[in-house]
């Protein structure tokens, strides 16, 4: 029995030496770990400062890129009128192209006095009157054809 004591303490020993340099390993990766921890807190501090004038720099970027923003909407608007002025003009030149041509159609019917080389008022009057006179023909002929 007491060869089998012996045998169990010389096991409890071996354990115990064990423990300990784990218990040595422990405390010096413990150590290490403090000091990447204190090492990653100076950095962090590090990059929270080198990051406040990044963010200062960033302000006046995020205030042009709304101004921007704001002016392509503008600009959305504005082509939009556009598209519309231009779709009225064209409905207006097709307007004037069809008067144009109902004009030509009564051209051969009405001769207009022709002007002497140096007007006088009576030749001016008798243009103005084949202006109306034209004119007339021309409402005559839209109100025949309703």
């Amino acid at each position: 029995m007491n060869e089998s004591l012996r045998e169990m303490n010389e096991s409890l020993r071996e354990m115990n030496e064990s423990l300990r340099w784990m218990n040595e390993s422990l405390r010096e990766m413990n150590e290490s770990l403090r000091e990447m921890n204190e090492s990653l807190r100076e950095m962090n501090e590090s990059l929270r400062e080198m990051n406040e004038p990044l963010r200062e720099m960033n302000e006046p970027s995020r205030e042009m890129n709304e101004s921007l923003r704001e002016m392509n909407e503008s600009l959305r608007e504005m082509n939009e009128s556009l598209r519309e002025m231009n779709k009225a003009l064209r409905e207006m030149n097709e307007s004037l192209r069809e008067m144009n041509e109902s004009l030509r159609e009564m051209l051969p019917v009405i001769t207009l006095p022709l002007l002497p080389c140096s007007p006088t008022p009576s030749s001016l009057a008798q243009l103005r009157l084949g202006f109306v006179v034209l004119l007339k023909v021309d409402s005559f002929k839209e109100n025949s054809q309703i």
